[in-house]
């Protein structure tokens, strides 16, 4: 036949169908007994998942890990040889003001509090009361930053005076603005950081007039600071207060080599595209990694050069690198070539570890998903990967080596624990996003004629109103599925309240708050402003680019193609 007999139409469709098209040869002369008992044997046949699965059986293919997996997977191997990182519902940055022109001059602190955000125009008074010289001052902001998504960030610091800004490195600072030269009041640079991780963060700020005697200085000169990123996804505004807490974090080792871009063909991230440049791409990350490794190798192993035991102390924590990095303990065996072969072989210490981890990094145990045997190791590593997209933690492995993950209640007692972490909250928003096609970095250009005001700032809250949207709906207290399609409130905050003309916006100045938009009349995610921006073209409606997304994206239906030499309606014939 011209057409397979197959597709997604239910027991009542195909009833319907069959009715009216069989027997070929005089239709319409079926009871409706018979269409249904029809229907439901092609159904059976033909149409049910089992049944498609039985005509055309799914074929197994060698998986590797997907570049998220792969940057989230070493962030953890190495990360796990740190203190673990702490996220809690604390928010804002730890501030220290200091009547000194050196921020931490424990003599002159003035103040410690937390501040919300860094914001403030400071004009020509001093910063705080406790303060009195207008002249000079400085201020230290520290704790951590959680970043949303992975890519590119533009961090930016503005101020008329001096400032400094480490971000996941507390040796170098990301923005040195200490020593200015010239007018410049805007500092900025760039980062790549992955998305679910918390960074260290901290930020120097200095105010003074170096080599003026106290006589001759005049009024003080205003002074102000701000501190700005510009997402991957969005435009440059302040960090919000949700991405900011009080404690200092732990560096996080942070992948950039960069790697081909995974197979999406089916509308997700799949591991299955193996390819020279793929090969090429590990082998340079993990020589990355290497040298990372052994340039923190003292702290990671707590020795230092010159100690008696430094050799087995090291060679040690390769063997525990690598039983985190193949989810599983390593044999004996595979010790001695991977670890002690090396050592033996190696000019030093330093190379032999560059070697265990290059060779570790390179091995189908770590590249490739559950090579071994179905054993609680292999439990272990689905559970992790299905909620982290990264490897089993400490407190994971060794409920697996002590046979703790037999069990459905062990399994759900691990997954209730893990879906806690940012790791699966951020996987969890990566799917939602993905399944609504709004996790791709696109512009949205609109007629600023028909929509004053419009511009991409707009566009860049409106993606963030979606993402809170979708972390209410997932992770409140009151979480509860059916508000995705349900949910009458839209999050706004003033500069979206002001272009939507909402009257009674909840929202603080800058923050985001649920309103109830156009008197009630949008229910749930299918309505929300984003989505029917990205749906739709410059200046009008698009009810087929609507109708696609909900029939393909939403439902799984799978389209035929469209007639051909069909006029398509004016717009202002839409409904």
């Amino acid at each position: 036949y011209e057409k397979p007999l197959a597709g997604d139409l239910s027991v009542p469709q195909l009833a319907k169908l069959i009715q009216k098209t069989m027997p070929e040869d005089d239709p319409g002369t079926l009871s409706i007994e018979e269409s249904e008992q029809v229907a439901q044997y092609v159904y059976d046949a033909f149409y049910s998942a089992i049944a498609r699965e039985r005509n055309q059986p799914a074929r197994i293919e060698l998986a590797r890990l997907t570049v998220r997996q792969y940057q989230l997977s070493v962030a953890d191997l190495i990360g796990s040889f740190r203190e673990k990182p702490v996220w809690n519902n604390e928010r804002g940055l730890k501030a220290e003001y200091f009547e000194s022109r050196r921020p931490g001059d424990r003599r002159q602190l003035k103040e410690s509090r937390n501040d919300p955000q860094v914001s403030f125009q400071f004009g020509t008074k001093p910063p705080i009361e406790k303060i009195r010289n207008p002249h000079e001052f400085s201020i230290r902001w520290e704790g951590s930053l959680l970043a949303p998504e992975t890519g590119d960030y533009q961090l930016v610091v503005r101020t008329e005076h001096a400032a400094r800004l480490w971000l996941n490195d507390n040796n170098d600072p990301l923005i040195d603005a200490w020593v200015k030269s010239g007018d410049g009041t805007e500092f900025t640079a760039e980062l790549f950081l992955i998305g679910g991780k918390v960074y260290p963060l901290k930020l120097e700020y200095s105010k003074a007039n170096q080599g003026v005697n106290k006589e001759q200085k005049g009024p003080a000169p205003p002074s102000s600071i701000a501190l700005l990123w510009k997402r991957p996804h969005g435009e440059v505004e302040l960090i919000p207060n949700r991405n900011l807490a009080p404690h200092r974090q732990p560096e996080v080792f942070v992948c950039d080599s960069p790697f081909p871009p995974d197979d999406r063909s089916y509308g997700w991230e799949r591991g299955t595209a193996i390819s020279k440049a793929w090969e090429r791409a590990t082998t340079d990350a993990a020589i990355q990694i290497g040298r990372y490794v052994t340039k923190h190798l003292d702290r990671m192993t707590s020795t230092r050069r010159g100690d008696k035991n430094r050799t087995e102390r090291v060679k040690a924590f390769c063997r525990t690198f690598a039983d985190r990095a193949f989810r599983r303990p390593v044999s004996d065996d595979m010790a001695a070539w991977l670890i002690e072969r090396q050592f033996a072989e190696a000019p030093s210490v330093e190379n032999a570890v560059k070697r265990v981890v290059l060779l570790t990094l390179k091995s189908p145990r770590f590249l490739y998903r559950e090579v071994g045997g179905p054993d609680q190791y292999d439990v272990a590593s689905r559970l992790s990967f299905g909620l982290w997209d990264s490897i089993p933690d400490e407190t994971l492995l060794n409920a697996a080596r002590d046979g703790q993950l037999k069990t459905e209640d062990q399994v759900a007692a691990q997954a209730e624990r893990m879906m806690n972490d940012l790791r699966a909250k951020t996987k969890i928003r990566n799917f939602l996003l993905a399944w609504l096609h709004a996790n791709s970095e696109m512009d949205i250009e609109k007629d600023t004629k028909k929509y004053p005001g419009y511009d991409q700032s707009i566009a860049s809250d409106l993606r963030t109103s979606l993402e809170l949207f979708l972390d209410e709906v997932v992770w409140s207290e009151k979480s509860d599925y059916r508000e995705l399609l349900l949910s009458e409130n839209v999050y706004l905050n003033d500069r979206l309240a002001k272009f939507y003309e909402v009257k009674d916006n909840r929202a603080g100045e800058k923050d985001f708050a649920p309103v109830k938009l156009d008197d009630g009349k949008r229910a749930g995610i299918l309505t929300h402003p984003y989505l029917m921006a990205i749906n739709a073209h410059e200046s009008e409606t698009s009810p087929i680019h609507r109708g696609v997304f909900i029939v393909r994206g939403v439902l799984g239906h799978a389209l035929r193609p469209p007639p051909e030499a069909v006029t398509p309606l004016p717009a202002d014939l839409h409904p």
